[in-house]
Order: structure tokens, then C-alpha cells, then sequence
């Protein structure tokens, strides 16, 4: 081909295409893509949704086990209470059975002990009944649950698969598009690229003519410039005689101002040394005539006391140091006078001084004009071959940042599908476990209740056993008392009528016995009593703290579950800020990125306006140099022509004088004479 050696842009390739080549990675073999970028961080997969939600059913199915075993560990103990109450039973009735066969008159209160025991146990056996079938319902319930479970987990693992057959046939039409969207462009930038080679060598060929015109210009620019050329070298040697004149009046003016300069210093330090005197003087002066005022005072003090004639003189004396104070002062005035007229001639030799100053920096501007006139023409050709440079690699540079940009709204709206995903799949999983906390909370309502119920029907029964026993130990005591009673009437009354016999009395006697060791047996049986109720109080207490830590234990539970709900939700929440936030600082990014590259191009674009400024300023300098360059020439060529035309005339003029007197001469030669 013809524009195989031509070197022409490659065409622009959008960002979905990459360099690298498809890999199955992951434990759920899940194709993937690898981005150009080195932050793999960035990435949502489904794989990696697939094993949150994975992750999330096994916690669930966890959760439902641990319920389960609770439960059954809850079953476990509550067969071995009833257990070792069946135990404690048997061992009481062994006990009872046991006793003296002296209790035969206790016998129906055995009985009926024996009755409301065996109903105690009927009602127990009731209840233990009743928990069992609650306890199978939970578990039924329970297994039902982790049947649910388990057939979500097999459904979600044909979802997964499904997702993975689609995500196959994804790939495959993905990799058929991009396929042919390469063939696409490919045939795009080879007909854009003739078509570029096309305008190329239109462009080039316009341009070669443009610069044939250009050479033809610049021929006759360089023949009018060799004639300027020479005529600026003669003003170029007139400038530099000028230059020379003026060196050498610089020098004669330095030396001038040196001069005075030397002058002005003799002439300051000289004033300064008689201001310095003048005033030692005055002072001096003034430090004497003190010292005479001061001794004036002391005399007139001295002689007031003891001569009143002295002080006439005194007073003459006081006159004369006044006068002489006056004169004293005048003079400081006049020498003061003096210093002002030093000072001020002073000032105006500095005011000479700067006005030759001002003179010399004139001529050394114009002198740096001229240098800088030179400079700025061969400025002129460098700043404008960087300022294409520079436009052009701007140019460039603004290419590949549109290239950029677009890349980065694609990877946006990649991003925010990917967030809009995995902000339904979050949705849908916090959808889930609402159902989960309302279902566990369900569950511990159930609990709760039961063994609150259970709590209840056996702190009822143990306070009822407790009330049944105080009152039958209520009832013995007041039997005992009765019997207490009746005995003794019955011994008084015998005792009074049998007082004569002493069998009766020792009947009464053995019969005192009898009730004092039936008293002691009461009381023995009301001790057994009073420990049986210490006893059942005991185990209400320990039931009571046992349900205590139960309900401590259940709080805690819940603040657990509360508080990994709030985990989840915050790292949920984390998740989604994190994602957020990485778009919001990507696109801050970019768009730092190109706000920065606008302020550069502003900046470039301003700096090519001032050099564009700069450029026809000089341009305009030159022009108005050359104006009054060519000004001049005009002047001189005009004095030329007016001198060449004054000679002509002057040649003419003579031409005709002397003509005319050839031709007077031969006509005067014949003369008559």
C-alpha cells in the first residue's frame, strides 16, 4: 500500500476493550475480566455475591441449629428435674412407710397426703405432657425451618448455576461483539486514515504552493533588506560615532561630577567643623557667662546681707552680663543664618548633581533600546516556533484527556450498574433477614412465654405446697392444743376424783406419758415440717435465680443479636459509602484532571495572547522603526534629488553662460579695427 510508510495517529479505541485475555478464577469458576487498572478493589463480582449469600445461609442454618440444641439441651433437663423428682418421691414414700407402727392414728392424714401427692403428680404428669408437646411442636417447627433453609439453599444453588450458564453465554456474544468490533474499526481506521493521507497530500500540495508564493515574497523582502541592511550600517557607524561622542562626554562629565562631588565633601566637612566650633564657642561662652551669673548671685547674696551700696554695682555688673548674653545670642543667630545658606548651597549642587545624573541615564536608555531592538527580532522567530510546538503538543495532550474522560464516564456508568446490583442484592438480603430476626424473634416470644408459664405453674404449685404445709403444721398445733387442754381437764377431774387411788394415778401417769411422747412426735413431725418447707423454699429460691439467669442470659442473647444486626447493617452501610465514596473520588479525580488541564490550557492560551501581544508590539516598533527609517531615506533621497536638480541646474546655468560667451567671442573677433 502507499500509506504503509506514512506515519498517521492510530485510530481511537474505546475503553471496553482490553489487553488482556479471559481467565476462569474463583471457587465458583466464574469468568472474568481483568480491568487495565491496578485496583482490584474496585471489582464487584458474583462470585463474591454468590459466597455472601452462601456465607449468609450457613449462619442462618448455624443459628437454627444452635436454636435446636438449646432446645434439646432445655428437653435434657427438664426429663432429669422430673427424674429426680420421681426419685425424691419414691424415697419419701420409702421413708414414710418406714416410721414407727406406733403412727396409726396418723393414718388418714397419710392418706390424704398420699392423695393430694398422687394428684401433685397427675398434675405434673399433666404438665410434663403439655411441655413435651410444645417442645415437639418447637422442634417440628424447628426442622421445618432448616427444611426451608435447606430447599433455599438448593434453590439458590440453581440460581447460581443458572447465573453461570447466562454468564457463559454473556461472554460468549461479548467476545463475538467484540470481535467485530474490531473488524469495525479496523475497516473504519484504515478508511479514515485514507481519507486523512488523502487530505494530507491535498493539504500538502496547497502548502507547497502557498510557500512557492511565500519564497517568491521573501526573495524580494531580502532584496529590499540588503538595502536597508547597508543603510542601517551607515546609521549603524553613525550611532556608533555618536556612541563614541558620547563615552567620551560621559567620561568628561564623570569627571566633572567627581569633581564636585570632591568640592561638595570639603565644602560639608568644612561647615561641619566651623558649625562645631562655632557652637563649642557658644557654648563655652554660655558655660561663662553662667559661671558670672552664678557668682553674681552668690556676691549679691552676700552683699545684700552686708553692704546695701553694693548693689548698684551689682546691678550694672547684672546689665553688662545681659548685654553680653544679647550679643551672645545674636551671633548664634548669624552663625545659624550661616549653616542655612551652607546647607542650601548644599542642595542645589546635590540637585545639579542628580539632574546630570537623570541626563546620563537617558543616554544610557536609548542606548538599550537600540541593543534591545536587536534582541527582540531574533526573539520574535523563537517564540513563535515554540508556541506551535507547544500548540501543537497541547493539542495532542487534549486528545488523549478526551480519551481519558470518555474512559472514565464508561468506567462510571459501569460502576453505578454495578452499585445499583449490588444495592438490590443488599435490599433483597436485608429483605431476608428481616423474615430471619422476625422469625427469631418469634421464636424467643415462644420461649419466653413457656418458660415464664412453666416459672409460673411451678412457683404456684411450691407456694401452694408451702401454704398446704403451714397450714396442716397450723392445724396440728391447734389439735395438739385442744388435746393439750381437754387432758389436763380430764386429769384434774380424775385426779380429784381419784385421789384415794394410786393405780389410777399411775394410769394417769403411763397416759401422761403416752401425750407427752405423742407431743414430742407432733413436734418432731412439725420439725420434719418446717425442714420440708426450709427445704421447698430453698428450691423456690434457686428455681427463681435459675430463671433469673435464664432472663439474664436471654438479654444477653438479644443484645447479641441486636448488635451483629447492627454490625451488619453498618458494614452494609460501610459498603455502600466505601463504594460511593470511590466513584465520588474517582470523578473528583477526573474532574480535578480536567479542571487542571482547562487552567493550562487557559494559562498556555493567555501566555500565547501575551506573546501574540508582545510579538505585534515588536512588530509594531519595528514597523514605526522602519516608517521613520524609510522616512528618512525619503528625506535624504529628496535632498538627493533636490541637490542632484540644483547641480543640473547649476551645470545648466553654467552650460549657458559659457555657451553664450563661445558664442560672443568669435562674433566680436572681426572687429573694425
Amino acid at each position: 500500500r502507499p500509506s504503509a510508510n506514512v506515519k498517521t495517529r492510530l485510530p481511537w479505541i474505546p475503553p471496553g476493550k482490553t489487553s488482556y485475555k479471559w481467565e476462569s478464577q474463583g471457587p465458583t469458576h466464574c469468568l472474568e475480566i481483568k480491568p487495565p487498572e491496578p485496583e482490584p478493589e474496585l471489582e464487584l463480582r458474583l462470585s463474591d455475591l454468590a459466597s455472601e449469600e452462601e456465607q449468609h445461609l450457613r449462619s442462618r442454618i448455624s443459628q437454627y441449629e444452635k436454636k435446636i440444641e438449646s432446645l434439646m439441651s432445655e428437653v435434657s433437663s427438664l426429663r432429669t428435674e422430673v427424674e429426680h423428682r420421681r426419685k425424691e418421691q419414691v424415697l419419701g414414700r420409702k421413708s414414710e412407710q418406714q416410721d414407727d407402727p406406733q403412727q396409726v392414728t396418723a393414718k388418714p392424714e397419710e392418706e390424704l397426703a398420699e392423695e393430694s401427692k398422687e394428684l401433685q403428680e397427675w398434675r405434673n404428669t399433666q404438665l410434663r405432657e403439655s411441655i413435651g408437646r410444645k417442645l415437639l411442636q418447637k422442634l417440628r417447627e424447628a426442622e421445618a425451618d432448616a427444611a426451608a433453609a435447606a430447599k433455599q439453599v438448593s434453590a439458590l444453588d440453581q440460581q447460581k448455576e443458572l447465573l453461570l450458564g447466562k454468564l457463559e453465554a454473556f461472554e460468549v456474544t461479548n467476545r463475538a461483539l467484540r470481535h467485530l468490533l474490531r473488524e469495525q474499526m479496523e475497516s473504519v481506521g484504515l478508511s479514515e486514515q485514507r481519507k486523512v493521507l488523502l487530505k494530507s497530500l491535498a493539504d500538502m500540495e496547497a502548502w507547497n504552493a502557498v510557500l512557492v508564493k511565500k519564497l517568491q515574497e521573501k526573495e524580494k523582502e531580502l532584496h529590499q533588506l540588503s538595502t536597508q541592511l547597508d543603510s542601517e550600517k551607515e546609521k549603524a557607524r553613525r550611532s556608533a560615532d555618536l556612541s563614541q561622542n558620547l563615552d567620551a562626554t560621559r567620561a568628561r562629565l564623570q569627571g566633572q561630577l567627581r569633581r564636585k562631588e570632591a568640592k561638595n565633601n570639603r565644602l560639608i566637612v568644612q561647615i561641619k567643623q566651623s558649625l562645631e566650633r562655632a557652637a563649642s564657642q557658644h557654648l563655652a561662652e554660655a558655660e561663662q557667662v553662667a559661671q558670672q551669673l552664678g557668682r553674681a548671685k552668690q556676691e549679691a547674696e552676700e552683699e545684700q546681707e552686708a553692704l546695701k551700696r553694693a548693689s548698684q554695682v551689682q546691678k550694672q555688673r547684672a546689665e553688662r552680663c545681659e548685654g553680653t548674653a544679647d550679643q551672645l545670642s545674636a551671633q548664634l543667630l548669624q552663625r545659624e543664618k550661616q549653616a542655612a545658606e551652607a546647607l542650601a548651597s548644599a542642595d542645589a549642587w546635590q540637585r545639579r548633581h542628580g539632574e546630570e545624573a537623570e541626563k546620563k541615564g537617558q543616554l544610557e536608555v536609548e542606548l538599550n533600546l537600540l541593543t534591545r531592538i536587536s534582541d527582540l527580532t531574533d526573539q520574535l522567530q523563537a517564540i513563535q516556533d515554540s508556541g506551535r510546538l507547544e500548540n501543537q503538543a497541547l493539542l495532542d495532550r487534549l486528545q488523549a484527556l478526551t480519551a481519558q474522560k470518555a474512559a472514565a464516564q464508561l468506567e462510571t456508568k459501569r460502576l453505578k450498574a454495578a452499585v445499583s446490583a449490588a444495592d438490590e442484592k443488599l435490599s433483597r438480603t436485608e429483605a431476608e433477614l428481616q423474615q430471619v430476626r422476625t422469625s427469631i424473634k418469634q421464636c424467643e416470644v415462644l420461649l419466653d412465654n413457656y418458660k415464664i408459664q412453666n416459672t409460673r405453674a411451678e412457683a404456684e404449685q411450691a407456694r401452694a405446697q408451702v401454704a398446704q404445709a403451714e397450714r396442716d403444721a397450723q392445724a396440728v398445733r391447734v389439735e395438739l392444743e385442744r388435746e393439750k387442754e381437754q387432758i389436763r381437764r380430764e386429769l384434774q377431774g380424775r385426779l380429784s376424783e381419784l385421789e384415794v387411788l394410786p393405780e389410777a394415778l399411775r394410769r394417769c401417769q403411763l397416759q401422761l406419758q403416752e401425750a407427752q411422747e405423742e407431743e414430742r412426735s407432733r413436734e418432731r413431725r412439725n420439725l420434719e415440717l418446717s425442714g420440708n418447707l426450709t427445704e421447698l423454699r430453698l428450691k423456690v429460691s434457686k428455681r427463681e435465680k435459675t430463671i433469673r439467669t435464664n432472663q439474664l442470659s436471654l438479654e444477653e442473647k438479644t443484645r447479641e443479636c441486636s448488635l451483629l444486626s447492627r454490625r451488619l447493617e453498618e458494614a452494609v452501610n460501610d459498603a455502600h459509602q466505601q463504594t460511593r465514596e470511590r466513584a465520588a473520588n474517582k470523578e473528583r479525580s477526573t474532574q480535578t484532571t480536567i479542571m487542571d488541564l482547562e487552567a493550562q490550557l487557559s494559562r498556555t492560551a493567555a501566555e500565547l495572547e501575551q506573546l501574540g501581544h508582545n510579538i505585534e508590539e515588536a512588530e509594531r516598533r519595528y514597523q514605526s522603526r522602519l516608517q521613520d527609517l524609510q522616512d528618512r531615506l525619503e528625506q535624504s533621497d529628496s535632498t538627493n534629488r533636490s541637490l542632484q536638480n540644483y547641480v543640473q541646474f547649476l551645470k545648466a546655468s553654467y552650460a549657458n553662460v559659457f555657451s553664450d560667451g563661445f558664442l560672443s567671442g568669435p562674433r566680436r573677433s572681426p572687429s573694425p579695427v
